[in-house]
């Protein structure tokens, strides 16, 4: 499979992306990376024009983000499309079709396409699909791909916010909105600004105390953000820790967010 025809499989299930560039740079964005091209050449890699070349694939980190494409995919794609992906990709479904599975076997598939050699990727999608139909529980949530804490699993709200375009000297509240939808009750737990002395963003603090919570309950939490007088952007990486300070959920991007900074001359 071509990075093309996965994109095009999956475009027109995402209608609040209004553009091919648009579309191209949230994949990358998921991913844990960026797509350092012109919009033209984005257009371009996304019809097949141009080539998905070994460069482009540096941008990216090696793992990509596995978690960070399943929760655009599952956020972006319209429960009323995941017929048309099923439709354009050629995968036999007769039964309701499980939007979980799909998504994470469409962040599996990009990462096949990240990682081969040649533009022709193998095509792992069906049986992603049916491996991963076949493990989620009985409430339709997946596991994680990688977790500390057996039958540990969230849900991050699509309210979340994963973006902002602030001024250089503004300050903002972020809010995240998550359910416990494992079988391990959170206790002593905290999101941890990760990467705090690595950015010029500030937060008033870098832990963040998850209130106890038991299973299939929900959880809201804020933190205010400083954009520092920096102008560019920077990735806010935060993660769930334990009260011992281990990483409950590692490699997942689902409590990150960017955030893009400019100098406006009109600040009041």
């Amino acid at each position: 499979m071509r990075l093309s025809d996965f994109c095009k499989g999956t475009y027109a299930a995402c209608p609040a992306v209004k553009s091919h560039p648009k579309y191209m740079d949230a994949l990358f964005q998921s991913a844990g990376g960026n797509l350092y091209v012109s919009e033209s050449y984005k257009k371009q890699l996304f019809s097949g024009e141009k080539p998905f070349t070994d460069k482009l694939k540096t941008d990216l980190p090696s793992p990509i983000q596995i978690d960070g494409l399943i929760t655009f995919f599952f956020n972006q794609i319209d429960n009323k499309k995941v017929g048309s992906i099923i439709a354009a990709f050629g995968m036999p479904e007769s039964d309701d079709i499980n939007k979980q599975a799909l998504v994470a076997a469409l962040a599996l598939q990009f990462k096949e396409i990240v990682e081969s050699a040649s533009e022709d990727a193998a095509n792992i999608l069906i049986l992603e699909y049916q491996n991963r139909k076949n493990s989620t529980n009985s409430d339709g949530f997946m596991t994680p791909m990688s977790v500390l804490y057996p039958g540990d699993q969230y849900y991050v709200r699509e309210i979340r916010r994963s973006s902002y375009q602030v001024n250089i000297y503004e300050k903002f509240r972020h809010t995240w909105e998550f359910d416990n939808v494992g079988t391990q009750e959170w206790k002593g737990r905290k999101l941890f600004f990760s990467n705090h002395a690595a950015v010029r963003p500030r937060a008033d603090s870098v832990y963040i105390l998850i209130p106890d919570t038991l299973p299939q309950k929900s959880v809201k939490v804020s933190v205010e953000m400083d954009a520092r007088g920096f102008e560019g952007e920077s990735e806010c990486t935060w993660i769930m820790i334990d009260n011992e300070g281990n990483d409950c959920f590692p490699n997942s991007k689902a409590f990150t967010f960017t955030i893009s900074s400019t100098f406006n001359i009109d600040r009041r």
